[in-house]
């Protein structure tokens, strides 16, 4: 694969900007479309869904109950390895 209609661009530090090296695009981008377009014709699939930014009022009920799950879960496994703890503890003094 070639890299085309691109300037490499190269730039020093200043006292106001690091060092930066990058690509600059030379190409027109509705001009390039409208050129495939008539190379090709127009596109006959349907346009591809865009996700719009944010969170879904769903999305957020759903990690509102998975936090809360996993809160509690771990609190209460916290509170067995604890309890089971204290037990083999009281069992060793009584035994010693």
């Amino acid at each position: 694969m070639t890299l085309q209609n691109v300037y490499v661009i190269h730039q020093g530090a200043t006292s106001s900007n690091p060092p930066m090296i990058g690509l600059l695009n030379m190409t027109d981008s509705s001009t390039a479309k409208a050129e495939f377009t008539a190379s090709r014709g127009t596109d006959s699939a349907p346009a591809p869904s865009i996700r719009q930014f944010g969170i879904s009022s769903t999305e957020t009920r759903d990690a509102a109950v998975t936090c809360v799950a996993c809160g509690v879960g771990g609190f209460l496994i916290g509170v067995a390895i604890v309890v089971i703890h204290r037990r083999w503890q009281h069992k060793r003094q009584v035994h010693v």
